[in-house]
């Protein structure tokens, strides 16, 4: 498998800040593009609630990408230490950027770092918590990340993903597509930029909630809890696609180039039975 290009897909989300999606309790969403920051940012403080991260806390944000939920979770917890980590070194570039401009007790509270999500530059027993923000379906692989957040964990600490659960797409929707064309549809894809999104959903980590679980209490996490927040994800940039996979729609996002726009459509086709999760699980203390 060749090495997915993070910068090359995302480099449109540096302006913004942001790289998740959304998410909101409303059942109707503003069409207003000024509101997809405040999605984006509700998000992140629904990690942060579920993470129970604290003023007292050390913690590491994997895939921390831009850099602004760190700063949003400084904001939330006042003197917490986040220890931020992103294999980019363009996105950690602008995260430090960005960070030079906020007040000073934010500074002083985040500190990033170029590194592996398997591969974390931390002792043993660094971190009271571990989060990561709708990235580790990227990682080469999740379960390689799971021993690492337990390793890095102290006792008694904390891991707490949103995520994206790709599992075996069975849907009738789906199989419509193969039937109808979908091998051109996915050639077409292939022979465009679109293809370096497939890259980021590597097959090792493709497989249903159920087993994600397994995996975590394999890994020796205890207290494991999966929560499907599916229905209240905000997805871009088109309804239908949206309500087949049961994820919200639609807030406009014009800055995105459209064939990028496109390739998110294909990939979401190819896994109408994806689920966005927000998941937690505890070292034994």
């Amino acid at each position: 498998m060749r090495s997915p290009d993070y910068d090359g897909i995302y480099r449109c989300h540096a302006q913004l800040g942001w790289m998740n999606l959304g998410y909101t309790e409303h059942e109707r969403l503003f069409e207003d593009t000024n509101n997809v920051e405040v999605y984006m940012r509700n998000l992140a403080t629904r990690l942060h609630q579920a993470a129970g991260l604290g003023a007292e806390h050390v913690a590491v944000d994997v895939g921390c990408g831009y850099g602004n939920q760190d700063i949003h979770f400084a904001e939330l917890s006042p003197g917490v230490q986040i220890h931020a980590v992103n294999i980019s070194p363009l996105q950690i570039e602008v995260a430090k950027k960005n960070l030079d401009a906020q007040p000073e007790a934010i500074q002083q509270s985040i500190q990033y770092y170029v590194g592996d999500a398997v591969n974390l530059p931390f002792d043993e027993g660094f971190a009271d918590r571990v989060l990561s923000l709708e990235s580790a379906f990227h990682y080469v692989t999740r379960e390689a990340f799971f021993a690492e957040a337990f390793r890095v964990l102290k006792p008694g600490g904390r891991l707490t993903i949103a995520d994206v659960v790709v599992g075996v797409p069975q849907s009738q929707e789906f199989m419509w597509w193969r039937r109808r064309g979908w091998p051109l549809v996915w050639w077409i894809g292939e022979r465009c930029q679109f293809d370096r999104k497939s890259d980021q959903f590597p097959a090792e980590n493709q497989y249903d909630l159920d087993a994600y679980v397994g995996k975590l209490q394999a890994t020796g996490f205890v207290n494991v809890e999966a929560e499907d927040i599916s229905d209240r994800i905000v997805l871009y940039p088109n309804e239908r696609w949206a309500n087949l996979a049961g994820w919200k729609a639609m807030v406009p996002r014009p800055w995105i180039p459209k064939s990028s726009q496109l390739g998110y459509i294909i990939h979401l086709l190819s896994s109408l039975k994806s689920r966005y999760v927000m998941v937690t699980a505890e070292k034994p203390a």
